[in-house]
């Protein structure tokens, strides 16, 4: 779906429609997973699809100094499109050009800029040592525009298998509630298979050279096919988060971006304990389903599954262990 001209002041603002479709005519195929953020379907329209559609937990705003997950993925998809389509635009006589190394916000903003329909016919990065010239872009998940849909309809999908569950994330209950419309945002459905690190890498490089900086938490489950399924992993300079700090080191290696750390598999509702960190995990619910028990000093938690970091030291009272149930 293409976007209209991008004008450089527009830039802060850019954004998807919603989605031409009817919430009625979803065909309900199985639950992907929860996070902090939402949680995720796999579904079809009619005959059309299939699509992951992410439902956002928040349906609004949260306070100042919080992110909106929906609005940030809402742009970063947009933003990436808008790129997209502005290298397929291009010619080899007249490539695209941005700075190599960016390592400030500054550095960030006219990179990104040189994207847009402004910086295309005015562009400030002349062709020098310091600049590269962009004639490919990685492959990126495609995002087919937001909806909206009632609380009430997810809640009256089948329990056992399709409806949405409570989750208890990093100590912050996340629930759909009957009386509340949501935001959802309809994604390409990304197969479950392996990561090729180079292909990662590759975007992880794009993504920091054209603005972008990743969150300060990577994970495994953000990579789908060697594709980043989660957009609010990323942030561009001026949404909140981004950090000049972290973006002046340069782009993430991406073994760091791939490593597991240490989010839960939930098959039921349930608050669970890192036994080497005690803290509250993120749960979610994991492809296959299966029944597992958390163990604590001999003291099961049925339903949680996770492995803490290596790295983290375990505590003189702490003894975890992992048992699958029968």
């Amino acid at each position: 779906m293409a976007l209209p001209p991008v004008r450089g002041n527009a830039l802060k603002h850019l954004c998807y429609g919603s989605f031409p479709g009817n919430s009625a005519d979803i065909v309900w195929e199985r639950r992907l997973g929860g996070v902090v953020d939402g949680y995720v379907w796999k579904v079809k329209w009619a005959d059309n699809g299939p699509f992951a559609m992410k439902v956002f937990w928040e349906s609004e705003s949260p306070p100042r100094l919080q992110y909106w997950a929906f609005q940030r993925e809402c742009q970063n998809a947009a933003i990436l499109q808008m790129i997209t389509a502005a290298v397929e635009q291009t010619t080899e006589s007249s490539p695209i050009r941005i700075l190599s190394r960016p390592s400030t916000r500054g550095d960030a903003l006219t990179n990104l800029y040189c994207f847009c329909d402004d910086g295309r016919r005015n562009p400030p990065v002349e062709a020098g040592p310091a600049t590269l010239a962009v004639s490919s872009v990685p492959r990126f998940r495609k995002c087919y525009r937001w909806l909206k849909i009632s609380g009430r309809d997810l809640k009256e999908l089948d329990r056992g298998t399709l409806a949405p569950p409570i989750l208890t994330i990093a100590e912050v209950q996340r629930e759909i509630l009957p009386d509340q419309e949501y935001f959802a945002i309809v994604y390409e459905y990304i197969p479950e298979n392996g990561n090729d690190l180079a292909a990662v890498q590759s975007q992880i490089d794009f993504l920091c050279r054209t603005g972008f900086n990743f969150a300060p938490t990577p994970l495994r489950d953000n990579w789908k096919d060697s594709v980043l399924v989660d957009l609010s992993e990323i942030e561009c300079p001026w949404q909140l988060g981004w950090s000049s700090a972290s973006y002046s080191r340069g782009p993430r290696p991406g073994e760091r971006e791939l490593r597991d750390t240490g989010r839960y598999t939930c098959k039921m509702p349930v608050t669970s304990q890192c036994p080497r960190q005690g803290r509250k995990a993120v749960v979610r619910f994991g492809k296959d389903d299966r029944k597992v028990m958390l163990r604590k000093n001999g003291k099961g938690e049925p339903g949680a599954t996770g492995a803490c970091p290596t790295n983290a030291p375990a505590p003189a009272d702490a003894a975890g262990e992992l048992q699958e149930e029968g």
